[in-house]
């Protein structure tokens, strides 16, 4: 478990993780963040990106969800939200299931 006040630290090491493509990396630090302080929308909506590059969808929406939850003018969750909900549907669709 991360000190309190340490999240923050986590999350921003999870992004630069994130940014060069160690994906997993970043995952499990955004969600250590997310055990220190469950309200961290900045952590919520990225790890929602990590999970989206992995492909794990439903989790990203979920994680994107949240972050709006917490701060509900958050722009990018949004934007985020938007893009892959969008990609989701597709699939679905593509899928025969929707």
């Amino acid at each position: 478990m991360l000190k309190p006040g340490s999240a923050k630290v986590a999350a921003k090491l999870a992004t630069i993780f994130l940014r060069h493509g160690k994906i997993d990396k970043a995952i499990n630090l955004y969600s250590r963040a997310l055990k220190t302080d469950p309200d961290f929308a900045y952590a919520h909506n990225n790890l929602g990106v990590a999970l989206a590059n992995k492909g794990e969808l439903d989790k990203a929406i979920y994680h994107f969800r949240e972050a709006l939850r917490i701060k509900p003018n958050y722009g990018s969750a949004l934007k985020n939200l938007r893009i892959v909900s969008a990609i989701r549907e597709k699939s679905l669709k593509r899928q025969g299931r929707q």
